[in-house]
């Protein structure tokens, strides 16, 4: 089973809040991954350049497409680069997604209190539920302590069973890093499929995780996909 998109192909994303910032150097070619639309509804899904305040500037790290009905991931796409970097497990949330001022990712403090957790998940939604926060663009695959606290928000994660997230996900994770050994430059778009159960206050869970490596090589390019269902099965390709 594969996710079903929509495929558009813009050269920037506009992203959350009242910026646009280019983001065509997380994809192959320049060209934007699937964006979904909902006509009837302009917030159902949001795109966000997923950035950190650094030194009173915005660094971008990588791109996410959100779905804020369900409040869940629906692909995140980045350079996969690795280093063996320290994880600082501290979460935050996109504050533009729920009326806050911050256009980069934040504490919870940074939305108003009324506005928490409408269009967003929060760390109380996986409190008690036995689910991991997996990262979609993970730890393992960034090369900084700066993009590493940017895989930290809430809008690049979906609940995740702890087996498979600690289990043949992360064997994933660590050979898509040997795929991607002889290439120049290699994009990851890793996304989830949502399935029926709902934790916290609306947080969907997924069913099916995926995720596409494009290599690029002097001598050409190659693409390989891949989906595991979220209950430690295993990962094809």
């Amino acid at each position: 089973m594969a996710p079903v998109v929509a495929v558009v192909s813009p050269k920037a994303v506009a992203c959350e809040g009242d910026y646009i910032q280019p983001v065509s150097h997380y994809f192959v070619d320049g060209q934007s991954s699937t964006i979904l639309q909902n006509p009837g509804n302009n917030n159902r899904y949001q795109q966000i350049c997923q950035c950190l305040n650094l030194n009173g500037k915005a660094e971008y790290f990588y791109a996410t497409l959100y779905y804020t009905q369900n409040k869940i991931i629906v692909y995140s796409a980045y350079k996969l680069k690795h280093a063996d970097i320290d994880r600082v497990d501290r979460w935050n949330v996109e504050p533009q997604l729920d009326g806050g001022k911050l256009k980069c990712m934040g504490g919870q403090n940074q939305i108003p209190i009324a506005n928490r957790g409408q269009r967003q998940a929060l760390n109380r939604d996986y409190d008690g539920n036995g689910y991991d926060k997996g990262n979609l663009f993970p730890v393992y695959h960034t090369s900084s302590s700066s993009a590493m606290l940017a895989s930290s928000t809430l809008t690049n994660a979906a609940p995740q069973d702890p087996t498979f997230n600690r289990g043949r996900w992360r064997l994933h994770d660590e050979a898509m890093v040997e795929l991607a050994r002889d290439c120049l430059r290699a994009f990851m778009v890793t996304g989830v499929v949502p399935g029926n159960t709902v934790i916290g206050n609306r947080l969907r869970v997924a069913k099916y995780y995926w995720s596409a490596l494009c290599c690029l090589k002097k001598e050409g390019r190659h693409s390989q996909a891949f989906i595991g269902t979220d209950n430690n099965g295993q990962v094809q390709g």
